[in-house]
């Protein structure tokens, strides 16, 4: 039975439907018969009732032989679904595997070079390379004379820089933890490789055996030479490979990438001579597998360049730190001319648990919005919650905050007479807390302008450090364009998401109610367009109540609307009250006091107040149109006149009009009278 009939059998027990399960059985068949198997694929996918032959050439071409997915991959599915001869054909089909290895060039190489790394001693800790570079003996280096290897190969090894002689080093270099060929160093330093074609194509060398599985997650670091690597192995703890050359880097990475899907890989750059700079490869390698890039770092400027010069220098503890601090590549290939889309693996990015400024209700590095009806006092609230932070207080529900610096844009209220003195009363300590006030330099002075200034901004809170609020109001200042179009305000928005993101900071962003949308999802009902609500991870809401306390004041509340990182109910009952400066009894000021925790969804919440106030506003209007309307008609334009003094919206005098059945008729000038109903039960009404 040959291979595609192998293949085509397990195959059968495989159902085609599943699209997962179809994409891998493509990407396994291409990695065994290459083109060839694109009628195996076909013939199979069109047992799928969803087959589409236009759909399998495409997925079929954006298919990679190295995609990770083999043909064991294949098998081991098809046993799943009851097929029996799994053992047989992985037999098999590795058996072609060492028949085609021993049919190679390399293979004679492969057999030398496992006799003579047989026949090789233990390294001395004497030799002079590895004093001179300061390299640990392990497992992974032997010695051998070039005496003994003239006689084993019937000739002297030799570099650019002559034959090699005297005690040589000899590095097995490998393919996955096979040997394929050596490398050998004399006590000078000169370096050759045992000849053969083909030999190196895939080997390198490691400073321990590399993981048997597919699914290790640990870190393997990857640089250009041995002293490199052992250097950075022994500072790090981790497995080491050197790829033995830098045009090598980017080929041995992918390599690696393709061998251990699930690990972190650290790219170790030399640095180029004279410079600060990475050498190109290692940027590369780096950029093609979503790895990171580790660079030697010297206290002082030399000619040093690489790993091993750096643990000399500096010692152990930098070496790791700098390993440590390995960075994400996210720029082009220097041989690259286009623009290109920016990704980054699922595989390097760290799970890690919401950090809370305030637990459920204040996060770190996300957008809040705060919007509620005018009067409500959310820009009174904001400041009573950078106070908070400002001197390191406790929140609304009894728990401790940590403390840190506050930034704040205001662009509807004064600082010295309305934003200091609600600080002020709320306690805030106003050495940590900084308001954004304009842009200065050269032949440069005006108004910060959120929606360009971001930049700019970062800076300065860069400057400022430890910055753990960063308030916005209004939010709708931010957004450069039509602030009711969903991509105008997601685009605006970005700059102020990336920023909290990057700086752990809590974005708060204030705003309005639409009018009108009495009875909606509080989150609809934010001002402008809904990408406001979209894009924030939390909406908080305030209303005022028509319930008064026993003290006689109007009771508040405020809540959660929206969270898609936690509860997105209850909140607190608050009161808005006016107070006088302690030490300025001349200024008045507003000033918050949080009362009990309430339960509930916004929407009931706020529903039931807003239309407990629309009853009371409708009562008071219809009462308001008696009295003006009991001594004698009056034309509908006067009643639009004294509505306006009123402060009584003409939607709600239009209700209080239906209720009471008042007449309207033209006179006969052509002016709309509005007459009053004298009609006992209308009035009653």
């Amino acid at each position: 039975m040959n291979n595609v009939t192998h293949i085509s059998e397990a195959l059968n027990y495989i159902p085609a439907d599943e699209r997962d399960i179809w994409v891998n059985m493509g990407m396994a068949i291409k990695s065994a018969l290459g083109e060839d198997g694109f009628k195996v694929w076909n013939e199979w996918s069109q047992s799928s009732t969803s087959y589409d032959s236009e759909d399998i050439k495409r997925v079929w071409k954006s298919i990679r032989v190295y995609g990770g997915i083999t043909i064991g991959t294949l098998f081991h599915t098809a046993k799943k679904y009851g097929y029996s001869m799994l053992d047989k054909s992985i037999d098999q089909w590795e058996r072609k595997k060492v028949d085609e290895e021993k049919l190679s060039d390399t293979y004679p190489i492969t057999i030398t070079a496992r006799k003579i790394w047989d026949d090789s001693r233990p390294a001395s800790l004497e030799h002079p390379y590895l004093i001179a570079k300061n390299i640990s003996l392990g497992s992974e280096i032997k010695q051998i004379t070039s005496t003994e290897i003239k006689k084993i190969l019937g000739y002297s090894l030799k570099s650019k820089g002559g034959k090699l002689s005297g005690n040589l080093l000899v590095l097995p270099i490998k393919e996955g933890n096979e040997i394929v060929t050596l490398q050998f160093i004399d006590d000078t330093g000169l370096k050759a490789f045992l000849p053969g074609r083909g030999s190196l194509k895939k080997g390198v060398w490691t400073t321990q055996s590399l993981p048997v599985s597919d699914q290790f997650d640990g870190v393997i670091l990857i640089g250009e030479g041995m002293a490199t690597v052992d250097s950075a192995s022994n500072a790090s703890g981790h497995i080491g490979i050197a790829a033995l050359s830098s045009s090598r880097l980017p080929t041995i990475s992918e390599q690696c990438r393709k061998d251990y899907p699930n690990a972190k890989i650290i790219i170790l750059a030399d640095l180029k001579q004279n410079t600060n700079l990475p050498i190109e490869a290692a940027v590369k390698a780096a950029t093609r597998i979503s790895g990171f890039l580790a660079i030697p770092v010297f206290s002082k400027d030399n000619d040093l360049t690489d790993f091993n010069e750096m643990l000399e220098i500096e010692g152990c503890k930098a070496v790791k730190n700098a390993i440590d601090s390995a960075k994400k590549i996210d720029i082009r290939e220097p041989d690259e001319s286009v623009t290109r889309v920016e990704t980054i693996c699922a595989l390097d990015i760290k799970p890690e648990n919401i950090s809370w400024l305030w637990k459920g209700w204040l996060a770190s590095g996300k957008v809040h919005i705060l919007g509620g009806a005018p009067g409500t006092g959310k820009t009174t609230i904001c400041m009573d919650l950078a106070a908070i932070i400002s001197r390191g207080g406790f929140w609304p529900d009894g728990t401790k905050s940590i403390q840190g610096n506050v930034v704040i844009w205001s662009g509807e209220d004064g600082l010295s007479d309305t934003l200091i003195p609600r600080l002020a009363k709320a306690n805030a300590l106003r050495s940590n807390i900084y308001f954004v006030t304009g842009i200065t330099g050269r032949n440069v002075k005006r108004a910060f302008d959120p929606a360009f200034d971001m930049e700019l901004l970062k800076k300065r809170i860069m400057e400022i450090g430890n910055v753990k609020l960063l308030v916005v109001d209004p939010i709708v200042s931010a957004i450069s364009g039509d602030s009711h179009k969903n991509a105008e305000v997601r685009r605006s928005l970005q700059p102020l998401s990336d920023l909290a993101t990057n700086f752990g900071i809590t974005l708060i962003g204030i705003t309005h109610f639409s009018k009108g949308t009495i009875g909606r999802d509080p989150v609809e009902r934010i001002t402008g367009s809904l990408a406001f609500g979209a894009l924030a991870r939390i909406v908080l809401i305030t209303a005022k109540s028509q319930h008064k306390n026993e003290n006689g004041n109007a009771v508040r509340i405020f809540m959660r609307a929206k969270s898609n990182i936690g509860s997105d109910e209850d909140g607190f009952e608050y009161e808005l009250q006016q107070g006088m400066l302690e030490d300025n009894s001349n200024i008045s000021t507003s000033y918050v006091t949080w009362g009990e925790k309430i339960e509930g969804t916004a929407k009931e919440l706020l529903t039931d107040i807003e239309l407990a106030q629309s009853g009371s506003k409708l009562e008071d209007t219809k009462k308001f149109l008696i009295n003006l309307l009991k001594d004698k008609p009056l034309p509908q334009a006067d009643v639009k006149n004294e509505s306006k003094i009123a402060n009584i919206s003409w939607a709600t005098v239009r209700r209080a009009k239906q209720a009471l059945e008042i007449k309207s008729y033209k006179n006969g000038s052509g002016h709309w009278l509005w007459q009053l109903n004298l009609n006992e039960d209308a009035h009653n009404n």
